[in-house]
């Protein structure tokens, strides 16, 4: 099998730090789950407050309007004290806290790529 890499990473060993944060960002289900949403949404932006309900709503298996109380205030919290800086850290997201909304970032596509790619390839090693 022919090297993907090429012959100057592979004498060194280096993957593009870029790369690296992709999969750091993949290795958290929320971040996940807000990778999937944003890529997927018809908005330009979402609220914090949205995107927290959209996941809450997947990760409790109920309808978005019902994601309320101490689920979605975990879910809400995790993102604004975690989540949101390592996704905005690696492009994945703008964040914009004066209006406490998120825009896709330059890497929002590569990472549902990969996020969709490792899935499926799960799916059928499995």
């Amino acid at each position: 099998m022919e090297n993907i890499r090429g012959d100057q990473q592979r004498a060194t060993g280096a993957y593009p730090a870029k790369l690296s944060d992709l999969y750091t960002c993949l290795s958290a289900t929320r971040r996940c789950y807000a990778i999937e949403i944003l890529a997927e949404s018809d908005e330009e932006s979402l609220s914090v407050s949205e995107l927290a309900r959209q996941i809450t709503a997947v990760e409790n298996s109920i309808q978005v309007d019902h994601a309320t109380g101490e689920p979605y205030r975990n879910v809400y919290s995790a993102l604004k004290q975690y989540h949101l800086d390592k996704l905005a850290a690696a492009d994945i997201i703008q964040p914009d806290p004066e209006r406490d909304m998120v825009v896709a970032g330059e890497s929002l596509e590569a990472a549902y790529l990969l996020l969709s790619i490792n899935c499926e390839t799960y799916d059928i090693l499995l």
